[in-house]
């Protein structure tokens, strides 16, 4: 049992969080140490962000040398990461290794006062060796360690923010992580895209464009595709047709 919260008079649950290493240096391909750091980085904001956990500072940790990547390496140590000062009741740690154009992560979160209990969290994660694929990585792996320590609500490191982003007389839809990193340009349709609404599924977006109907310019509903990258065909009608919503799935 995991007693955890946010309300005043409960206490959030103290993570250690050492960086992720790497099984075998030597063999890395260059970029791999700035994608570990990157790694480590949002990991640890992701979690910090979530406002369900207490973050143990790294310089009560012990000696780097002595930590975890993988889960032979902490046994029989526990109690240097439970006692004073670091206070930790769980821990995270992993290491990644790259392959060609892949990432891999291997992650666990153990109960550090419960040695004898099976990881809480034993999984594998990949994705492409690149920037975005190292955030993606990490947002995936603070997802599932909030809705462990959170009684089951999911985190929302992977969730996405669509915007209008207008420059002159033009305005476009553009996408950005809930950190507000990554963020580009998806709609390239040189007009007012506004009002932009994810689909329940968030595969699509619906929002109001500006476009030309029988040789008029008017406010029209517009659909952009994610997995295709474009904007949908929809149906265009006389007069004004804008601000879209999605009814509940």
């Amino acid at each position: 049992w995991v007693r955890t919260g946010t309300g005043i008079g409960v206490k959030k649950v103290r993570l250690a969080l050492p960086d992720f290493g790497t099984v075998n240096a030597a063999t890395q391909p260059p970029g791999q140490v700035a994608n570990q750091a990157l790694f480590n980085k949002v990991l640890w904001d992701d979690l910090e962000y979530s406002g369900v956990i207490e973050m143990v500072s790294k310089s009560f940790y012990p000696l780097p040398s002595t930590w975890p990547s993988q889960p032979g390496q902490l046994a029989g140590k526990q109690q240097q990461w439970t006692a004073s000062p670091v206070n930790a009741a769980m821990i995270a740690f992993g290491n990644m290794t790259a392959s060609g154009n892949s990432l891999s992560v291997s992650g666990w979160l153990e109960d550090l006062t419960n040695p004898a209990a099976p990881p809480m969290l034993s999984k594998v994660y990949q994705g492409p060796a690149t920037t975005q694929g190292a955030r993606q990585l990490a947002h995936e792996m603070a997802d599932d360690i909030v809705a462990m320590l959170s009684g089951g609500v999911p985190g929302i490191a992977q969730t996405h923010i669509v915007y209008s982003h207008q420059i002159g007389n033009i305005a476009e839809l553009w996408v950005m992580d809930y950190d507000g990193e990554d963020a580009h340009q998806i709609t390239h349709l040189r007009t007012e895209s506004l009002t932009p609404r994810w689909s329940p599924d968030a595969s699509e977006i619906a929002f109001t464009c500006f476009v030309p109907y029988r040789g008029v310019i008017s406010a029209q509903v517009c659909l952009y595709a994610m997995a295709a990258n474009r904007v949908l065909y929809f149906p265009r009608f006389a007069g004004t047709t804008p601000s879209p919503s999605w009814a509940p799935g």
